[in-house]
């Protein structure tokens, strides 16, 4: 997958999860600052994307990324 391919990914499931699809998310994005984020919220999305990407992620990593382009990164380097 291409950064590009990933950060549409990510977006996608923001979108999908926060039943927002008007977000305007860039990869500056801190993903707590999106209204009615909640931690549940995180924890979906951290479960979609291993699920999309087929990847895992070890217990706590996920929660070190705050932003699109960081969660972005984290994905490249493991479908890759």
């Amino acid at each position: 997958m291409s950064k590009a391919e990933i950060f549409n990914t990510i977006c996608t499931e923001i979108k999908k999860i926060s039943e927002n699809d008007t977000l305007n998310l860039t990869p500056e994005t801190v993903i707590e600052e999106i209204s009615d984020w909640d931690s549940l919220n995180n924890v979906d999305l951290e479960m979609a994307l291993e699920t999309e990407c087929k990847i895992s992620f070890e217990v706590g990593e996920f929660e070190e990324l705050t932003t699109i382009s960081q969660m972005a990164t984290a994905l490249e380097k493991k479908v890759n």
